[in-house]
């Protein structure tokens, strides 16, 4: 059984912080 949810919080967190570097409140090398 797999369970996807952590791929799910990855991705959210991902897009998060893409949204933060656009926003240019963090820098990610």
């Amino acid at each position: 059984i797999e369970d996807k949810g952590w791929v799910k919080r990855l991705r959210f967190k991902k897009e998060a912080i893409c949204e933060l570097c656009r926003a240019g409140k963090l820098n990610i090398d």
